[in-house]
């Protein structure tokens, strides 16, 4: 990659040396002042910070500084054409939430120093919106590369926002199933991110009509991304997991969680 930096890079230390332990956007670069304006990506995020322009260039070239990628939100990842219209709404209204903070008539001028904090105020005060709701907005915009699908609803993120829950090993969420009134002793999956990434594409099939049920979705879900069959963990290549039939997500996990990525308006569109 280039030394030259550009608004939107990520760099991070090559060893993990502060402040760079955590991958860092480039907010802002101004050249006259010989200062970068920089968010560290971590959740929740931070304020953003100052740094050298001249320092940072020169860790770059010495490769004690390096640009990376991150990852892209799955909500982010849909097309134009497959978003929902109320999806689109919200983020037009997000949108004109912040967009009189960040274009201005001096460019840059938010991240002067000092004029963040007037400046939500100030927006605050005129359009009635709490200064809480106008950071938690340009945080997000700016975290994920400063477009406006940042400002799409995530659905991915209910429950306790901000906090992943974490479950110990052979304890599965929830309460056991019950047959009859007996407890049902199949385990359920813990299920990990990548899960959720692949569910959210498998139920796609249901909610844009791929296939007739849900049932459906689920079955094809397994047969492109598990091998059920294999005898113990482990991944076979990108895209298959290699699983325990125990261990699978269930049907009733690929229903929960499709439908907290697709709402009830995009699922009831079916004819």
């Amino acid at each position: 990659m280039s030394n030259q930096l550009a608004v939107n890079d990520v760099v991070e230390s090559v060893m993990g040396d502060i402040p760079f332990d955590k991958p860092a956007r480039v907010l802002w670069i101004d050249r006259m002042s010989g200062y970068v304006t920089l968010l560290t990506i971590e959740t929740p995020p931070k304020r953003p910070w100052v740094f050298g322009l001249a320092e940072l260039v020169m860790m770059l070239r010495a490769e004690t500084v390096r640009k990376t990628k991150v990852r892209i939100p799955a909500f982010m990842l849909d097309l134009e054409e497959d978003l929902p219209e109320h999806a689109k709404d919200v983020r037009e209204k997000n949108w004109g939430r912040i967009q009189p903070l960040l274009n201005t008539a001096l460019p840059g001028e938010i991240f002067l120093s000092g004029r963040l904090g007037e400046m939500v105020a100030a927006h605050a005060f005129k359009s009635g919106l709490p200064r809480k709701t106008l950071y938690r907005l340009l945080y997000r915009y700016w975290l994920y590369g400063g477009v406006r699908n940042t400002l799409l609803p995530d659905r991915t993120r209910r429950g306790n926002p901000g906090v992943e829950r974490v479950f110990v090993r052979g304890h599965a969420p929830g309460r056991p199933a019950r047959y009859l009134g007996e407890s049902d002793e199949v385990k359920k999956a813990i299920l990990t991110d990548r899960d959720k990434e692949i569910i959210r594409i498998g139920f796609a099939l249901y909610a844009k009509n791929k296939v007739k049920s849900i049932p459906d979705a689920y079955q094809k879900t397994l047969s492109r991304f598990y091998r059920a069959e294999h005898p113990s963990p482990g991944v076979v290549d990108d895209n298959a997991v290699l699983r325990p039939l125990a261990e699978l997500p269930s049907e009733r996990q690929f229903l929960y969680w499709g439908k907290k990525v697709f709402d009830d308006m995009t699922i009831c569109g079916r004819p």
